[in-house]
C-alpha cells in the first residue's frame, strides 16, 4: 500500500511538472507573438515619388524660335500648319495629340512640366502674351505670368527671361521669382552665362547676377551663345556670321557670305543663306576643320539635336515637318497624324 501510495505521488508530481512545463511554453510562445515585429517590404518601405524630367531647350533652339523639343521618342511642337499651337507626337510622325487652342513658342521641359509662351499670331509676327506650363500629357495648365515676356531659357532649374527690360530668374522648384541686376534689350543663356544687349552693346552676366563685364560694342544683329563662344550677325547678316571667344576676348569673321538664320552646337554650324525662297538649302559647317556640306533642304528655321535637326515648311498652304539626320545627312518630311 505504502508503495502504490509512493508511486501515486510521484506520478502526480511528474504531471505537475510537465503541466508546468507545458504552461510557460504556451506563455513564452505567447509572449513571442507580441514582440515579433514584421518587417515591411521593399515596396511598403517606398513612398511614391513624382518622376522629375529635365530638358533644356538651347540657347540656338530658342533663337529659332524655341518651336521644337525632343525627350525619349516625343517631339513637343509648335506646329506651323496650324497656327502655332503646340502638339506632340512621336518621332515617326504617329500618335499626334493637340495640347492647347492657342500658338505657343519658347518650349521648355523642366521638372515634369512643359513651360512655353503663348503668342498672338493675328498680326503676322508672334507676340508673346504670358508665361504658362502644363504636364507632359497636356493636363493643369497654368499661368504663370500674365504679361509679356522676352524669349524662355533654362538653366538648372531656372528659366530665365527678361520683363519690363530686366532680366529675371524664375525657379522651377520654389516658384520664387528673382530679378538679376541686368538691364536688358534681349539676352542668351548657356549653362550659367548670359549674355546679353544694351544700348552700350554686349555685355556677360550669369544666372546669379554677381558678374557684369562689358564685352565689345557692335550694331544689333542675331547672336547665340555656346559654351564660351559667342556667335552673331550685324544687322541683316549681310556681312556674314562672326565668332567671339569669351576667354581670348578675341573675335572673327567666320562665314563671309549673307546669313539669313544660323544655329550651332559647340563645332558645327548649321545656316542658310538664301537670297531667295526658291534658292533656300541648310548648310552645315565644321567649325574646326572648315569642311562645308550642302543638306539640300530647306526649312524656315532650324532646331539642333544630338541626332536630329528639325525644321519646317509652309507654302500655299502645303507644308510639312522635316526631320535631317546628323549621322546620314537623310531627310524626311512628316505630317502628324493621331
Amino acid at each position: 500500500m505504502r508503495i502504490k501510495l509512493l508511486l501515486l505521488l510521484s506520478v502526480m508530481v511528474i504531471l505537475s511538472a510537465c503541466s508546468a512545463n507545458e504552461s510557460d511554453a504556451k506563455v513564452e510562445n505567447e509572449a513571442g507573438k507580441h514582440t515579433e515585429i514584421k518587417e515591411p517590404d521593399e515596396k511598403e518601405k517606398q513612398e511614391p515619388v513624382e518622376e522629375k524630367i529635365s530638358f533644356t531647350n538651347s540657347s540656338g533652339n530658342i533663337n529659332a524660335g524655341g518651336d521644337y523639343l525632343m525627350l525619349d521618342d516625343w517631339i513637343y511642337f509648335s506646329y506651323i500648319l496650324s497656327d502655332g499651337h503646340l502638339f506632340k507626337m512621336k518621332t515617326d510622325g504617329t500618335e499626334a495629340v493637340q495640347l492647347t487652342d492657342y500658338p505657343v513658342s519658347n518650349l521648355q521641359i523642366a521638372g515634369s512640366f512643359i513651360y512655353y509662351i503663348k503668342v498672338d499670331n493675328s498680326s503676322g509676327y508672334p507676340l508673346h502674351e504670358s508665361l504658362h506650363k502644363m504636364r507632359l500629357d497636356g493636363t493643369g495648365e497654368k499661368v504663370i505670368i500674365n504679361q509679356p515676356i522676352g524669349n524662355l531659357y533654362a538653366s538648372g532649374d531656372d528659366l530665365l527671361f527678361i520683363m519690363d527690360g530686366s532680366v529675371y530668374k524664375w525657379n522651377t522648384a520654389d516658384e520664387e521669382q528673382t530679378k538679376l541686376p541686368y538691364a536688358a534689350l534681349s539676352m542668351s543663356v548657356s549653362d550659367t552665362r548670359i549674355v546679353y544687349y544694351d544700348h552700350d552693346g554686349y555685355h556677360l552676366g550669369n544666372t546669379e547676377g554677381t558678374e557684369d563685364r562689358f564685352l565689345f560694342l557692335e550694331n544689333y544683329g542675331e547672336y547665340i551663345l555656346d559654351g564660351e563662344d559667342l556667335f552673331y550677325t550685324i544687322f541683316e547678316g549681310d556681312s556674314g556670321l562672326f565668332h567671339y571667344s569669351l576667354p581670348n576676348d578675341t573675335q572673327a569673321n567666320l562665314i563671309s557670305k549673307k546669313i539669313d538664320y544660323f544655329n550651332v552646337d559647340r563645332n558645327n554650324i548649321y545656316y542658310s543663306s538664301a537670297e531667295a525662297e526658291v534658292d533656300r538649302t541648310i548648310y552645315e559647317l565644321d567649325r574646326m576643320s572648315l569642311e562645308e556640306n550642302n543638306l539640300h533642304t530647306a526649312v524656315s528655321e532650324i532646331h539642333v539635336f544630338d541626332e536630329l535637326l528639325i525644321g519646317a515648311y509652309s507654302r500655299q498652304g502645303v507644308g510639312a515637318i522635316v526631320l535631317v539626320s546628323r549621322e546620314t545627312k537623310e531627310a524626311v518630311e512628316m505630317v502628324p497624324v493621331k
